[in-house]
């Protein structure tokens, strides 16, 4: 028989253990260097302002060895003037803002560079090395999420 202390540390434990850890700690805690899931494209997270950004520093060009990544440009880019910048230096991310109540990035938009569309993007911190940017469609709800897993800090 448990006594009413080892109840309470036990659930304690449990709830700590099963409680989700998309609790950023600071505003800061998406700036660095993240690799996706898929290990096709690392993004620079930084700050500018009030608001945060991305930029794609590497992508993975295996698709096209005779046109490699420093010299891929935005091809797809509904602006035509947009259409000869290269791929490497893009803010992919941009006007994110933190949000201490939810304590994720909100109300930003991310670039599509495939398509040449841009979302509406939200970013959770799943833990510190971890997080999940939602591209989105109006609503949250009606999107795609992908995982980034943290390079440097």
């Amino acid at each position: 028989m448990m006594n009413e202390a080892s109840k309470i540390a036990m659930i304690s434990l449990m709830l700590f253990f099963h409680a989700p850890l998309s609790n950023a700690q600071t505003r800061n805690d998406i700036v660095g260097t993240w690799m996706s899931s898929q290990r096709n494209v690392m993004v620079k997270i930084y700050t500018d302002s009030s608001f945060f950004k991305g930029k794609v520093i590497w992508f993975d060009d295996s698709d096209n060895k005779s046109l490699p990544m420093n010299v891929r440009k935005d091809i797809k880019n509904p602006n035509k003037n947009l259409r000869l910048r290269k791929i490497i230096g893009i803010d992919v991310l941009r006007g994110l803002r933190y949000n201490a109540k939810c304590k994720c990035w909100q109300d930003g938009k991310i670039y599509d560079v495939q398509t040449g569309r841009t979302w509406n993007a939200s970013i959770t911190l799943e833990n510190i090395n971890k997080v999940k940017v939602r591209g989105f469609w109006h609503y949250e709800f009606i999107g795609k999420s992908m995982i980034f897993r943290r390079v440097r800090g």
